[in-house]
């Protein structure tokens, strides 16, 4: 009669365990989905940062330009710093390879700042600012 109660008990156990795993499974398994969700948002969202590559031609000015991302990488805004004694004429060209050039001219008074605010169509991969900057 007592080993009756032995395999009775160890059953029971053999449940009890198995149901047991199948919730720590079930557990496991939704924290990795979500684990899984948010990389592919973070991954998602680190797709809007794309390289800059910035080509400056200032003839000898001394000007400074400081670049800025803003709506998670969907508008650049450029800040041009002439430190220089002479007034400055620059042109930028924004080139985002995915759409056509935009170009803007800027007078750059001394010791002043001017800002250039470009917001492409699409998102590109990359995207490329020519200034060239030449004393007026």
């Amino acid at each position: 009669m007592l080993s009756y109660y032995y395999r009775l008990n160890d059953r029971l156990n053999h449940r009890l365990n198995d149901r047991l795993n199948y919730q720590l499974y079930c557990r496991l398994s939704r924290k990795v989905l979500y684990i899984g969700a948010l990389c592919l948002l973070s991954q998602t969202t680190l797709a809007g940062v794309y390289p800059l590559d910035i080509n400056k031609e200032l003839n000898g000015l001394k000007i400074v330009a400081d670049t800025t991302r803003i709506d998670i990488g969907t508008v650049v805004v450029l800040k041009l710093t002439n430190y220089d004694q002479l007034k400055a004429v620059c042109r930028i060209t924004f080139d985002p390879r995915i759409a056509s050039r935009k170009t803007y001219k800027r007078e750059i008074e001394s010791g002043t700042t001017a800002s250039v605010k470009y917001s492409p169509g699409r998102k590109p991969n990359r995207l490329t600012i020519d200034i060239i900057c030449n004393p007026a």
